[in-house]
């Protein structure tokens, strides 16, 4: 019951933090208004499996609660690599948004000029420890952010492009983490 009472607490609270961070991308769309971008690692594998493992029963939560946050989010586009677990992450946000997952190879998505192809909109990148991070830098144009650890799930960054480019790093527990 407390778990329950956690998750949804949880839940309406990066929500909130998600439509507050959105709410200048709400309105009107203008060229020049800036795009959001939201760099998700794909969730929790399956380690039994060596060659393109699926998602675990955590996995598959934290990719539904990603969603559940992500809802009012105004995501035009969801891209995912094409492994099974970063489409069964990607999945979800897709469905909630009624959009079809984008395929990308890595390093395609460093070239895309997102503000103008998303001008004051969002979109969800599903990616690896490895690439996320990378992209974020390659975005902003910094180096800020480092390939992340095997066993982190729990990182998001959210970037904004605009006439300046930013990026944070937010951390999202798994609310009811599954049995083992």
């Amino acid at each position: 019951m407390q778990d329950q009472r956690y998750a949804r607490i949880l839940t309406r609270t990066l929500g909130l933090i998600v439509t507050l961070a959105l709410l200048a991308n709400t309105t009107v769309v203008f060229a020049d208004e800036p795009t959001t971008v939201f760099l998700i690692r794909h969730t929790e594998k399956d380690l039994s499996t060596k060659v393109d493992p699926e998602l675990t029963e955590a996995g598959r939560m934290r990719a539904q609660q990603l969603a559940d946050m992500l809802q009012h989010a105004p995501l035009v586009a969801v891209y995912s690599t094409d492994t099974k677990r970063t489409v069964q992450t990607a999945m979800p946000l897709a469905n909630n948004a009624a959009l079809e997952i984008q395929k990308y190879a890595v390093g395609d998505l460093q070239k895309l000029d997102w503000q103008q192809l998303y001008p004051g909109q969002a979109v969800a990148v599903i990616g690896h420890s490895n690439t996320i991070p990378r992209l974020a830098n390659a975005l902003i144009k910094d180096q800020q952010f480092e390939d992340l650890d095997e066993s982190d799930y729990d990182s998001v960054f959210i970037l904004t492009i605009g006439e300046q480019r930013t990026a944070t790093r937010i951390m999202i527990p798994l609310a009811n983490r599954p049995s083992q």
